[in-house]
């Protein structure tokens, strides 16, 4: 898992970033880390994209990539189906002001339930073939419990797309 995240603060710059990944709202069970801030040594920013240039000190990085795959070397990651885990960062400014963020994330690793496809209107019997210049579709009972249906694809062919092709 990677998360990614912006922070930055226009008046007195970053001084500390932490980051905790628990299964309760500000666990830090799994993962408690600090990150370095970022400055850009002697130059200025070009993009505001990924960093910024405070009233006070170096220009600095504002967006910051968290991996975890050290959970997976220190065999702590015990990331389970339908979990609920938070991800929390810390962030203090060269003021020493705190700020606080949370993000939930809900682990699926199962795939959606396979519904039903059919052609033609509805109230009709499905068809297999039509020498008509237009098709109705429509389908039903593809659901996923855990993270829902962010999309459906559809394809029209000759013949049943096979596995590797869909």
């Amino acid at each position: 898992m990677v998360l990614q995240f912006k922070t930055f603060d226009s008046h007195s710059g970053l001084y500390s970033i932490e980051y905790f990944l628990g299964t309760s709202r500000g666990g830090n069970e799994l993962a408690y880390k600090t990150l370095a801030v970022h400055t850009l040594e002697n130059k200025s920013c070009d993009s505001f994209v990924d960093c910024y240039c405070p009233s006070v000190g170096l220009c600095e990085n504002s967006l910051y990539t968290v991996k975890f795959n050290h959970l997976i070397k220190n065999n702590t990651n015990t990331g389970q189906h339908n979990r609920a885990y938070y991800f929390t960062v810390k962030v203090t400014n060269g003021a020493r002001l705190v700020a606080i963020e949370h993000v939930d994330i809900l682990a699926d690793d199962s795939p959606p339930v396979r519904g039903v496809v059919v052609e033609g209107p509805e109230g009709y019997p499905d068809i297999d073939y039509t020498s008509e210049a237009s098709v109705i579709v429509r389908w039903n009972g593809f659901i996923d419990h855990e993270s829902g249906i962010m999309k459906y694809r559809i394809g029209i062919g000759e013949h049943c797309a096979l596995l590797q092709q869909r």
